[in-house]
């Protein structure tokens, strides 16, 4: 999507997390959660379930 110019939100980064929570590709929803910090969708409720959604599958939410 990037090299075709086609700009990201908040529909497209859940939407790919979810894909790859379900596609079992942690190593590769880890790279797109640093892409929404650096696109500023990281206060975005939509994008936080997904991330919160990949990590809880991949057990990699540590309890407090």
């Amino acid at each position: 999507m990037q090299i075709l110019g086609v700009n990201t939100n908040s529909t497209t980064f859940s939407n790919i997390l979810l894909a790859c929570a379900t596609m079992g590709a942690l190593e590769e929803g880890m790279d797109i959660s640093q892409r929404v910090v650096e696109n500023g969708f990281v206060m975005n409720v939509m994008v936080l379930n997904a991330l919160i959604g990949m990590y809880v599958k991949y057990r990699r939410i540590n309890k407090t």
